[in-house]
């Protein structure tokens, strides 16, 4: 297979690519978006990379969908917020070098195949031509084909999670998608796990939040552990099977407190050392102080009721709220009665 069905794209996909033609620009959609279009995943958001000259192309897009348009020059990268849920992504193709492990990257442009080069793994290396000569072939140097229908992940080089060790979170979050970890990957990553150490305490914040945002985040959450990366986050958290109902908390908050194993002080201490936002640190503090309105039937509970967690968890206990309920008993019962699914 060569080329891909975009019938699940935006309709902006088309616009962008249209437009990329008439302006005779190397374009490609890549990373992201080409990996779940060849897992048939619906795609949200478009990631365009240009050969050349990426703001003209950016403009005149943003000009022809009437949208805002965010420039970074340094990168070579423009956002673009379009109507709805739509977002886009213009970057440049580009290589990085790192001054020192762990640093911010320095720009340099280059060309679609050095681009692709530098990415982390092979399933998010691939670029799919929206525009000339490569129109609607999908560019796949790395294998990253094989390794999406095999669901492993492997890195391009052996010097991926030391020039950035946020690859190590990721690497965990895709785990946690189901995808199993080539045994290289695996020993390059144990080897560089000290990496983290190197990375500013704000990125490991950001990079612990999107793991807290994984479906199954107890899965990512006991990767870093295993793999000896949680220790680099804060040695005062332990995984164990109390966060195996993580995932069906609601909020950053609720999901920090079991994190932490609901101390206070141990919370005080970490969300300060990651320089997380006040209202965070004010919202877990409320909670483990019980000064937080309790609420009569939680997440876990209902992991304990035998739910699956998801979306109807906060249908389920807005419910309970809004029917005024005050006694435990009376809200599993509520609960029994009227969600009858266990989804």
């Amino acid at each position: 297979m060569n080329t891909l069905d975009i019938s699940a794209l935006p309709k902006e996909f088309k616009i962008i690519s249209k437009i990329a033609n008439g302006l005779k620009l190397k374009a490609y959609l890549v990373g992201g978006p080409v990996r779940d279009l060849l897992m048939s995943k619906r795609v949200l958001d478009l990631d365009i990379m240009v050969e050349g000259d990426t703001q003209r192309l950016a403009r005149a897009v943003a000009k022809k969908l009437n949208a805002e348009l965010v420039s970074h020059p340094r990168f070579g990268t423009f956002v673009l917020n379009g109507k709805g849920s739509i977002s886009v992504d213009f970057a440049t193709a580009r290589q990085e070098s790192y001054p020192k492990a762990g640093s911010l990257p320095v720009v340099k442009f280059a060309t679609v195949e050095k681009d692709l080069s530098r990415r982390d793994f092979t399933i998010n290396a691939m670029a799919f031509g929206i525009s000339g000569e490569d129109k609607d072939i999908i560019i796949d140097y790395f294998g990253g084909m094989d390794d999406l229908k095999k669901r492993m992940l492997r890195v391009l080089h052996k010097k991926s999670f030391l020039d950035d060790p946020t690859r190590i979170f990721r690497l965990a979050r895709f785990h946690s998608r189901g995808f199993s970890v080539d045994a290289e990957t695996l020993k390059l990553a144990k080897k560089h796990i000290n990496g983290i150490m190197n990375i500013s305490r704000e990125r490991v914040r950001e990079e612990l939040k999107a793991v807290l945002t994984e479906k199954h985040a107890e899965e990512a959450l006991k990767f870093l552990y295993d793999l000896g990366a949680m220790r680099s986050v804060s040695r005062s958290i332990v995984i164990d099977e109390r966060i195996s109902g993580i995932s069906g908390l609601r909020t950053l908050a609720e999901k920090l407190c079991l994190l932490f194993g609901g101390s206070p002080a141990r919370a005080k201490e970490i969300l300060n050392d990651l320089r997380f936002e006040r209202q965070v640190k004010t919202t877990v503090n409320n909670l483990l102080s019980g000064r937080q309105k309790k609420k009569v039937i939680s997440g876990r509970d209902l992991i304990k009721l035998g739910y699956a967690p998801g979306k109807q968890f906060k249908k389920i206990i807005d419910a309970v709220e809004s029917s005024g309920i005050k006694s435990y008993q009376k809200a599993v019962g509520f609960v029994i009665d009227n969600f009858p699914q266990k989804r």
